[in-house]
């Protein structure tokens, strides 16, 4: 014990850097209480499936609630939030997937006239199961 106590005196230079080192570690530990920021945060199951994802995929922010399942075909729901780009609008909605399939979506997105909503039901998938619909691409609203 005696020979750590060593390496820190009490008083002088070092003491001090190490003080400083402390409060400043200190704080960004405090800091994560009130945001944390990543790329991907992943909530995953007990047998480590991914059940909850939210990221920002090809400028679309997306959180994908699913039921765990490990086949490609996926069943769960999909919020996602898209900026315009070149050839799309901005949009907003929620998707409903089943066994792959996408069966149902809730959206609103930006256009000429100004915003519309639609609802789809049992529209053909995109190209990945886990791929959200681009809010360019409507079939028009039921």
């Amino acid at each position: 014990m005696a020979d750590r106590l060593t390496h820190f005196p009490a008083s002088g230079p070092r003491r001090w850097r190490f003080g400083r080192r402390i409060a400043a570690l200190e704080q960004r530990v405090a800091g994560l209480a009130c945001e944390l920021r990543t790329a991907r945060l992943v909530v995953g199951g007990p047998d480590g499936t991914e059940r909850i994802v939210a990221e920002v995929r090809e400028g679309t922010a997306e959180l994908v609630v699913g039921l765990g399942d490990r086949t490609p075909r996926r069943s769960g729901v999909v919020l996602f939030a898209s900026p315009a780009g070149p050839g799309t609008d901005a949009g907003t909605g929620l998707q409903v997937w089943a066994e792959g399939d996408q069966r149902a979506e809730v959206a609103s997105w930006s256009g000429p006239i100004g915003w519309r909503t639609g609802l789809f039901l049992d529209r053909a998938p995109p190209a990945t199961p886990d791929e959200p619909m681009p809010t360019g691409r409507r079939d028009g609203p039921v």
